[in-house]
């Protein structure tokens, strides 16, 4: 196979999701607090909270558990969270009303291609069914109200959920989580399953090379031996192995990959081997097992002989070419050389008509001595009359190849001259003339529509390929006259070509422009109809809403590798998510996954704002998007559908606020550069004492003893520079820290601007503090417990 730009991985997860009910998330595996980087819908709706939110937590889970949780199996869940190994914890969790239930939590980790830990998987499957009622110790006023709450919030989603927990135990659960296939995260090759050949190997085109050259010759030998009774011990033989390849390749295509109709890969074999049984392999077996006996016992009776003429069924296959030979389609040369084979194969076959004719009816049943052959007989071996019937019938009449040429001349004129010329007159017995009548109709059919019609019929059905070949060579010569680097070149041609796919060059303005606003507006909706039926915020306006908002929906193609918005890009329109997958990166970290069903983009608000991350596909996905301009404008005459929608669009994935996961960053940052100054490190303290009337951080009687390596001074500026733009709970003063804040900026003359809008939150174990200094002047900052 060759390499694919293509990462399904979080469309294959949310595929096999369905099957377990649909609730989970996906964490990040690298990071130090684990942040979440996808939460499926189910899951946050079962919890009540927006997955905005949800995407704000870390994979601890922290906000889930309540006073009934058990320690012991958050400590357990913990551990299999920092450890990436696989663990089920039965645990009771908690909604954000309040609502507890016991849950079935399985983690999984996910590999890259390179098999190093990135992701983990968390399933979450209700069980409580199988476990004690939690609210029996509570009390009647609580129970009633859980009852009330159950009555009245209606999830479909947990009833999905009891439908396919109630068909499992515990154990059951755990033994599917144990044997569940992940597949790798990343751009890979596609890995097949064992014995499943792939449609592309090389060593598979050749072999489908070879039995296309086998059933050319088939079209062409085994009409020829029908007839003309001719068939040399060679061809026989030739006959045999090719036999016994149509069988091999009977078999081979249990066990090969195929594109179905939805344009998907199958490489399932047991689909593979029910999808053929149901198909072609009936009619397969029994000709290739006929045409192999036959060619065994060919000369034995003539019930055998009856046999073989059913193999010409084996022709039909021609007619359904392999998608490979398509795109050789697109070139008019191919095409009427294609053409032009069709016509010799259509005259080579009624060349041995013919022949049948003349020897087999008119000689041997009729004994007609003024048939054809009787007629070349008598020109060419100077034979008339009964004389040369009876030659002929005894086999000492003209050579094989002379009446294969003599026949193949006569129906070559009547095909091309479509009955004008001479060689109707040669039809001399009612059998021929039949023929030949038949022969004329067909003549002229195939006149009118090869040689006739070619140029029109070449101009009508490749005049998207035409085109498509003259717009891929526009972008070609683009991309050469302005010097367009290889990347963007790279990139401006793919979307073009997966655009290309789907459209087929359709012009959807174009098209839409011919025809009235009250039927674009139906087209439209039409058009964008899986956005108006999935989206909350679309499915509840009125029909008129929706027809004046769908005018301004667009369809986006992206192919892999295509940015959709750009860091720091002013995003002013809103994106509807209907297939593919996408990665939300800041400064080169992954800090988000986007899928079907998830939106993002500019929130309702009164001007565009700038984007903190860049969105990037990883597959080929569809995405609806909407201007947001457009929108205001669509629902200018529909003020309370407006006043509602701002209510209830949820953005899945809000790309113009910075998401808050590098809490712990300063944190690593000090791990990574000073550890090899921790052994240096004698004694560091800090007096914490109260503040005097000289409103001075640092207190003249304290005391502050610190050994240390020496280390770059603008390290020891950041991290102090982002100490004290620290929102803690602090016990300072704010006279304090305005004072602490002049005593850094004295030392450094210089405050870094860019550091000042990231809140971090550090956290020490002990109560001592971490101290740096620089080449001639010291400073410390605190815990999370304390201020400088």
């Amino acid at each position: 196979m060759e390499d694919s730009n293509e990462n399904r991985f979080l469309e294959t997860i949310i595929e096999k999701a369905k099957d377990i009910g649909g609730l989970f998330i996906i964490a990040s595996s690298v990071t130090l607090n684990r942040s979440i980087l996808y939460c499926s819908v189910q899951f946050s709706e079962k919890i009540k909270l927006l997955r905005t939110v949800v995407l704000k937590k870390n994979a601890y889970l922290d906000f889930l558990f309540g006073k009934q949780t058990n320690i012991l199996s958050i400590k357990r869940y913990k551990e299999a969270i920092d450890l990436n190994k696989k663990e089920n914890v039965e645990m009771v969790l908690y909604d954000a009303s309040g609502f507890k239930a016991w849950y079935l939590v399985s983690t999984i980790p996910v590999f890259n291609c390179n098999l190093e830990q990135t992701l983990i998987l968390i399933f979450f499957n209700e069980i409580g069914y199988l476990k004690k009622s939690l609210n029996e110790l509570d009390s009647p006023k609580t129970k009633w109200r859980n009852i009330a709450r159950r009555v009245m919030v209606k999830n479909k989603m947990k009833l999905e959920n009891n439908n396919f927990d109630k068909k499992m135990s515990l154990e059951e659960m755990i033994s599917f989580y144990e044997e569940m296939f992940i597949p790798f995260y990343g751009r890979e090759k596609v890995k097949l399953p064992e014995y499943v050949i792939s449609q592309d190997h090389i060593l598979k085109k050749c072999w489908d090379s070879f039995m296309l050259f086998i059933k050319v010759y088939t079209a062409i030998v085994l009409p020829f031996s029908i007839c003309f009774k001719k068939y040399p011990k060679i061809l026989n033989a030739f006959d045999t192995v090719f036999d016994i390849a149509f069988l091999v390749d009977i078999g081979l295509t249990f066990f090969t990959t195929y594109v179905d109709k939805k344009g998907v890969l199958v490489t399932d074999l047991k689909k593979i081997k029910s999808d053929y049984l149901k198909g072609w392999f009936p009619l397969h077996i029994v000709f290739g097992l006929s045409c192999l006996t036959s060619s065994f016992f060919y000369n034995e009776s003539n019930f055998i002989y009856a046999v073989q003429t059913l193999i010409l069924i084996r022709l039909l296959r021609l007619t359904f070419a392999p998608k490979k030979l398509i795109p050789y389609l697109d070139s008019n040369i191919f095409t009427l050389v294609l053409w032009m084979f069709i016509f010799l194969i259509c005259a080579h076959w009624l060349a041995c008509i013919w022949y049948l004719i003349g020897f087999q009816i008119d000689v041997v049943v009729k004994q007609n001595s003024h048939g054809w052959l009787s007629y070349l007989m008598s020109i060419e071996y100077s034979y008339s009359g009964a004389n040369a019937t009876t030659l002929i019938a005894d086999g000492k009449g003209p050579p094989i190849l002379d009446c294969y040429i003599t026949a193949l001349y006569f129906v070559v004129t009547i095909l091309s001259t479509c009955g004008f010329g001479n060689s109707g007159n040669d039809a001399s017995t009612l059998t021929e003339k039949m023929f030949t009548i038949i022969a004329m109709v067909l003549g002229c059919v195939l006149y009118a529509f090869i040689f006739g019609k070619v140029n029109n019929i070449i101009a009508q059905l490749y005049h998207a390929t035409n085109e498509y070949s003259a717009q891929l060579n526009a972008i070609k010569h683009f991309i050469k006259t302005y010097k367009v680097p290889n990347s963007i070149g790279s990139r401006l041609k793919d979307y073009f070509i997966a655009t290309w796919t789907v459209t087929k060059g359709v012009n959807q303005e174009k098209i839409m422009n011919r025809y009235p606003r009250d039927l674009q507006s139906d087209l439209c909706l039409c058009i964008h109809k899986k956005v108006f039926e999935k989206e909350t915020c679309f499915k509840n306006m009125s029909k008129e809403a929706q027809r004046s908002v769908s005018r301004y929906f667009w369809v986006l193609r992206t192919p892999p590798g295509d940015i959709l918005v750009s860091y720091c890009e002013m995003v002013d329109s809103i994106y509807f998510v209907i297939s593919g997958a996408f990665e939300v990166n800041c400064n080169e970290e992954l800090i988000g996954l986007i899928g079907p069903g998830d939106s993002f983009g500019q929130r309702l608000v009164s001007k565009p704002e700038k984007s903190t991350c860049e969105v990037k596909s990883t597959s080929y996905g569809i995405v609806h998007s909407i201007n947001v301009d457009g929108l205001l404008k669509a629902l200018a005459i529909f003020p309370e559908e407006l006043d509602k929608m701002k209510y209830t669009l949820k953005l899945s994935v809000d790309i113009t606020k910075k998401i808050q996961k590098d809490r712990y960053k300063v944190k690593e940052v000090i791990l990574n550069n000073w550890v090899g100054s921790k052994s240096n490190l004698i004694d560091i303290s800090f007096e914490a004492e109260n503040h005097d009337d000289s409103k001075s951080i640092l207190k003249p009687g304290s005391s502050l003893n610190v050994k240390m390596q020496k280390q770059p001074k603008e390290l020891n500026k950041k991290v102090a520079q982002k100490t004290f733009d620290v929102k803690t709970k602090s016990v300072a003063t704010k006279t304090q820290t305005k004072d602490a804040r002049n005593v850094i900026n004295k030392k450094f003359n210089k405050v870094t601007p860019e550091l000042a809008n990231h809140p971090i939150e550090l956290e020490n174990n002990s109560n001592e503090l971490i101290c740096f200094r620089n080449n001639t002047d010291k400073f410390f900052f605190a815990n999370g417990d304390s201020s400088v």
